[in-house]
């Protein structure tokens, strides 16, 4: 019940998520933070889904060195946490919605990428350059988009999610750019607003590092 999204150059990332915590059952809880930074990996971490599982994920990342680091130990992690939850009578039929991306410069790859880990492979990790949930056709291809892209693509994943949560909100937009190993994050739009509201044209890096 969350939008996120990402998009890497070689060398750079743009990364965003909203902010709504929603119940099983589809209806509003509270907004928060949904983006953990870790500065010295340079990358951050989003995650849709069981917040429990999320929370297994934040732990190993906040105290990881890099994200290769995290990209091995985690699948084994969220697998244990999985099976747990279901234990404790989570829905079994919804862990293949979980969804963990993981975004920052991979040595292995020798490039910034984003390494995701989905319940419907059993979180085997997988390395991409862009991804968006819900996919839609706004979605970014190559390069980075720029902070008015962003807000229609998440505007457009709002549109999606309410198909089957129609009481969803959103809340604040928040977004992380990467860049030379630093995270600059920003709240950028309230998506509860009208889309007009919105400066239309700005650069996302003028945007997140004000």
């Amino acid at each position: 019940m969350t939008i996120l999204g990402y998009c890497t150059t070689m060398d750079e990332a743009v990364v965003w998520t909203d902010s709504e915590v929603m119940a099983a059952s589809g209806t509003h809880c509270h907004f928060r933070n949904k983006m953990v930074v870790n500065p010295l990996a340079g990358a951050v971490i989003i995650a849709s889904g069981w917040a429990a599982l999320a929370e297994t994920a934040d732990r190993l990342f906040a105290g990881a060195r890099d994200v290769d680091e995290v990209a091995d130990l985690l699948p084994k992690r969220l697998r244990a946490r999985t099976i747990e939850l279901i234990d404790r009578r989570y829905d079994p039929q919804k862990a293949a919605q979980q969804r963990v991306f993981l975004i920052g410069h991979s040595s292995f790859a020798g490039r910034v990428v984003g390494w995701e880990f989905v319940g419907d492979n059993w979180f085997e990790p997988e390395m991409n350059a862009r991804n968006a949930s819900p996919m839609v056709t706004s979605a970014p291809g190559s390069g980075l988009p720029s902070s008015s892209d962003i807000i229609a693509i998440a505007g457009e994943q709002m549109q999606a999610l309410r198909e089957t949560y129609p009481s969803a909100q959103g809340g604040m937009l928040t977004v992380a750019h990467i860049r030379d190993g630093m995270v600059m994050t920003k709240a950028l739009h309230d998506l509860r607003e009208p889309r007009a509201t919105v400066e239309p044209v700005a650069p996302v890096l003028e945007l997140v590092a004000a």
